[in-house]
């Protein structure tokens, strides 16, 4: 593209938008923090995901429960 006449400032910002260069306030984020990030990410959700059926599961239980003391 350089030989066409395009110019470099282009070639940059189209490079940084297909090539997934991620910029937090100017600054490049690297590929071990996108991980870092994404490993928390999924362990949050998860933990949520654990949690929420804790709570449905303890529900049906005490639901059992009262319903065959009665």
């Amino acid at each position: 593209m350089k030989d066409c006449g395009v110019p470099a400032e282009f070639i940059k910002s189209l490079k940084d938008s297909v090539d997934c260069n991620l910029y937090f306030y100017e600054n490049k984020v690297s590929v071990s923090t996108m991980y870092v990030v994404l490993a928390a990410s999924v362990a949050a959700l998860v933990g949520i995901y654990v949690l929420m059926n804790e709570v449905k599961l303890d529900k049906r239980w005490k639901k059992r429960k009262s319903a065959a003391q009665s």
